[in-house]
């Protein structure tokens, strides 16, 4: 069975987070505590340990991208050789918090056209 990696939420403020790095490289092994994803968030830098021991097995965000909070950022597995069908794996398990999102700024609409 795979364990999601999310992306965390560090603060009251925080919405989104950049990955800066990912440091265990995909289909090692990780201890469950170990960093195992860098982000940088509008607080710090901050250190993502593994939430389970196995192989990390999928990574959703490459380094330099910047998603919200909640989102799938990777997937730990058991063993290499488990299955796994990761496009089902974050379907259900990809949940951005797009409410924390500011929305952008959008112009009022223009009045209907005169005919």
């Amino acid at each position: 069975m795979a364990t999601p990696i999310a992306m965390p939420r560090t603060g009251d403020t925080t919405t989104e987070g950049r990955i800066v790095a990912w440091p265990v490289a995909l289909g090692a092994h990780v201890d469950a505590g170990a960093t195992v994803v860098v982000v940088d968030t509008d607080k710090a830098e901050v250190e993502v340990e593994a939430p389970a021991s196995g192989v990390l097995r999928h990574v959703y965000v490459e380094a330099g991208v910047t998603v919200p909070c909640g989102a799938l950022l990777g997937a730990i597995a058991d063993g290499p050789d488990e299955p796994f069908d990761a496009a089902a794996f974050h379907r259900l398990h990809h949940r951005p918090d797009v409410a924390a999102l500011p929305l952008p700024d959008v112009p009022p609409p223009l009045p209907p056209a005169s005919r």
